[in-house]
């Protein structure tokens, strides 16, 4: 199963992320998805994803130009156990 919009992605993962990380998830998950084959491998994948993008952006490694508008933690970050 692909994701073709936001609208589309688990409503835990709307909730808690921006859209423009919801933007990676989707993409992230859309990669795994056809790499792995395997929805719950997806998933993982894409919250790694996000994850990282998010820890690089809060460390300052990623320039202000190209990073997106970042009000997620990794201590906050979604994780689907909870």
């Amino acid at each position: 199963m692909l994701y073709t919009s936001n609208q589309e992605l688990p409503l835990g993962i709307r909730d808690k992320l921006s859209q423009d990380y919801q933007d990676l998830y989707r993409a992230a998950f859309n990669s795994a998805i056809h790499w792995y084959g395997e929805e719950a491998k997806a998933h993982q994948v894409a919250r790694s994803a996000v994850k990282m993008y998010s820890a690089n952006h809060l460390l300052g490694v990623m320039s202000a130009s190209n990073s997106p508008n970042c009000t997620l933690t990794p201590d906050t970050f979604y994780d689907e156990r909870n």
